[in-house]
């Protein structure tokens, strides 16, 4: 199977239109589009998550402003890419997760980049998250991943400050960059200050991370059943 004959199977369905179908076929590159898909795990998870952020992007193209009507797109994409997933769990014998269509401003929000505020008028606006990290979380098992175990065992009793990210999150492999998704949602923390934290506690599995990844890498994702929330900012 090729996206494109996958692709072409959505304009089949009648619960789904072809504007999605027509959206995906235009923005996967040709070099892909005619190419069968990968049969291993890693490679449809990759070919997954590149149809979610093709969905997410028609929906933003195709929005008017109108909450009801960009919410029924949204939907639409959604139950897309429910049948993108059906397809390949079938075909493959893979187990990819559900995973709505949200709009890109909601994911921000999500994400702690933005938040709603009301001005003087009543009205919402989006602005920039001052604070992000709006509870404090505490590492209560060993979270799972690729470091060696004594390093992620390390954090175990760690506070750190956090966001919480509801739902199902992608989340790459520290060692081979390897994308798996997680659902259940996930504890965003920012890098330098979790290492910071775990240094205190156990120096060698923090050096492990600076080894690693350096001193610069985005924020660390946990499980969100490996802690718990202390603290509410």
């Amino acid at each position: 199977m090729t996206p494109r004959q996958l692709f072409e199977k959505i304009t089949e369905n009648d619960d789904l239109g072809s504007i999605m179908a027509k959206g995906l076929i235009t923005h996967t590159p040709l070099v892909v589009l005619y190419e069968p898909l990968p049969s291993e795990e890693q490679g449809l998870a990759l070919f997954y998550e590149s149809c979610h952020r093709v969905l997410q992007y028609l929906c933003a193209e195709l929005a008017v402003g109108d909450p009801h009507l960009d919410n029924d797109m949204l939907q639409l994409a959604t139950r897309t890419l429910a049948f993108i997933r059906q397809n390949l769990n079938q075909e493959f014998s893979v187990n990819l997760p559900e995973w709505p269509v949200v709009s890109m401003v909601d994911e921000m929000v999500m994400d702690g980049y933005f938040k709603i505020a009301r001005n003087e008028g009543g009205e919402d606006l989006i602005v920039p998250e001052e604070n992000p990290y709006d509870i404090k979380i505490r590492i209560t098992s060993t979270p799972p991943g690729q470091a060696p175990e004594e390093v992620r065992s390390g954090w175990i009793g760690v506070e750190l400050p956090a966001r919480f990210i509801p739902g199902t999150v992608p989340v790459q492999g520290l060692v081979d960059g390897s994308l798996i998704f997680r659902t259940g949602g996930q504890f965003k923390v920012p890098y330098r200050v979790a290492i910071d934290e775990l240094q205190q506690k156990d120096s060698s599995a923090a050096q492990w991370f600076l080894e690693n990844l350096g001193d610069n890498y985005p924020a660390l994702l946990f499980d969100a059943d490996c802690a718990e929330t202390i603290q509410v900012h």
